[in-house]
């Protein structure tokens, strides 16, 4: 009988199954200073830490070109961490704001 693998990423690869898509519309997402989001890594954009998938944060400000700077608490300790908006779900907005929001946001854009 074979021996399961140990390695690094051998338990911690479930949590990245699930939608393997990665539209246009999660890569553009925007999002406001203080709302509140959850950290959902997508599989199939490398490079985001498994450790922290699933914890609740707050977003504190941008960085770079589309990342944002999530505050997440790992026991005691806060921690910032980098994360592109395809990664990030907001928690706590009905459907109904979420329509309001993008309304708002075509008629700013001037999109139909």
């Amino acid at each position: 009988m074979v021996k399961r693998s140990k390695g690094a990423m051998s338990r911690r690869t479930k949590r990245t199954v699930g939608s393997k898509k990665v539209t246009a519309a999660k890569s553009v997402k925007f999002f406001k200073i203080g709302s509140k989001v959850v950290f959902t890594p997508k599989a199939n954009c490398r490079g985001e830490p498994l450790r922290y998938a699933g914890r609740h944060g707050q977003i504190i400000g941008t960085q770079g070109k589309n990342g944002y700077l999530v505050l997440i608490r790992d026991g005691k300790k806060a921690k910032k961490l980098v994360l592109t908006p395809v990664h990030l779900d907001e928690i706590g907005i009905s459907s109904e704001v979420r329509e309001r929001k993008s309304r708002n946001f075509d008629e700013i854009n001037g999109s139909s």
